[in-house]
């Protein structure tokens, strides 16, 4: 009887801890450069997973084919995206960028907006990132959650 207890108590914390890890938060690892100099290599991360209403420059995990990739959204459902002489334009106002000293190139999307549903996603090392500007909007079903809490180096992500 006391080892059925104590099967039972295991089974129950590996229960609770799989529900975290799957449906509250998920560890993510940087892989790449795509995200200097806000985030590095080798960065250990804590995404949320049940937050769904993301927000402008809000640091996301992306699906992207086989991967997690790293970004930060810069652009939300019906949007117009522009960038002209180094300097973002979302709906034609002039958007400050402060987590970037990288040059981003003129870049326009190609649709009138964004599409209902999708989110415009770039790296803030905008020379060295694969994002929006090369795979598109990305449907929200493809954002995994939201960056917060840095656990190695320790630190709140903004």
């Amino acid at each position: 009887m006391k080892l059925l207890k104590e099967i039972i108590i295991y089974l129950l914390l590996a229960i609770l801890v799989l529900t975290i890890r799957y449906y509250l938060f998920t560890p993510v690892i940087v892989r790449g450069n795509s995200m200097n100099p806000t985030l590095k290599q080798g960065d250990y991360l804590i995404s949320e997973r049940w937050k769904k209403d993301y927000d402008y420059f809000d640091i996301v995990v992306v699906k992207y084919e086989d991967a997690s990739l790293i970004k930060r959204i810069i652009g939300k459902p019906n949007d117009h995206i522009k960038f002209v002489d180094n300097k973002l334009y979302i709906n034609g106002i002039l958007t400050e960028e402060n987590f970037t000293k990288e040059d981003t190139k003129d870049y326009e999307l190609n649709l009138d907006f964004i599409p209902e549903d999708h989110y415009f996603v770039m790296g803030d090392n905008r020379s060295n990132s694969l994002d929006s500007r090369v795979f598109g909007p990305v449907h929200k079903d493809d954002l995994k959650g939201v960056v917060r809490l840095s656990i190695w180096p320790f630190g709140i992500v903004n």
